[in-house]
């Protein structure tokens, strides 16, 4: 789970630094068709649940509503998705808080 949101985090930083007429295009999408932009948060849910799953199935998770969860998860990561929406912060500081926020939801999904 970890792995895969800051990857996300570093593939999105990456892309909109080399491509920063898609950060207009992302603010536009956001603002002017929002059920767009929603069907393109759920469509990254669906692996964030598959990853869930896959926690819970080994026993590394202990979860009673996976896509409820998933759902969670991507609100509370969703500035360090989108981060060049939110914050002009570097990467590097980007991935510092990102990490404790992943450390954060991790303590309350992990199996005790």
């Amino acid at each position: 789970l970890k792995r895969f949101l800051i990857a996300e985090l570093e593939l999105t930083f990456a892309f909109l630094e080399e491509n920063p007429v898609y950060f207009e295009v992302l603010e536009r999408l956001g603002r002017e068709r929002p059920v767009e932009a929603n069907k393109l948060l759920a469509a990254s849910r669906l692996y964030l649940s598959e990853i869930l799953d896959a926690g819970c199935a080994e026993g590394r998770f202990m979860l009673r509503d996976v896509p409820a969860a998933a759902e969670t998860i991507q609100i509370a990561m969703l500035k360090f998705r989108f981060p060049h929406l939110i914050t002009q912060l570097p990467l590097d500081d980007l991935r510092r808080e990102a990490n404790a926020v992943i450390g954060f939801l991790l303590k309350g999904i992990e199996s005790r």
